[in-house]
């Protein structure tokens, strides 16, 4: 065991004394045995581009929440707008629209903040 902790730490020096990055180099723990096999580090590219897909990947399901929600609100005032002020169907969607509109807008704002 102290022969293969030995030649694990020489190579970690020999692979950090030649210049390689972090991101090729190997982590080793203190108690490493012959069976367990050196796991290398993440570089910080491989992260930056998992953090890239999940920030998108959000941003869509973001967008998504809000059109059910835009879409749900809409027609309930609609119903409403027609049903309580007698306001034709052709005038009330677009009126409606705009107002759901500026609200979910102001949602959004107040998600990016």
């Amino acid at each position: 065991m102290n022969a293969s902790l030995s030649t694990a730490s020489h190579s970690l020096s020999t692979s950090l004394s030649t210049g390689a990055s972090t991101a090729d180099s190997v982590h080793v723990t203190p108690g490493w045995s012959d069976l367990e096999v050196p796991q290398p580090v993440p570089g910080i590219n491989q992260l930056d581009a998992d953090l890239q897909k999940t920030v998108k990947r959000t941003s869509y399901m973001r967008q998504l929440f809000y059109v059910v929600v835009l879409l749900v609100a809409l027609a309930g005032q609609v119903s409403g707008a027609v049903e309580a002020l007698g306001i034709p169907l052709i005038w009330a969607i677009p009126a409606v629209g705009a107002l759901e509109l500026g609200g979910i807008v102001v949602l959004a704002n107040a998600d990016v903040r």
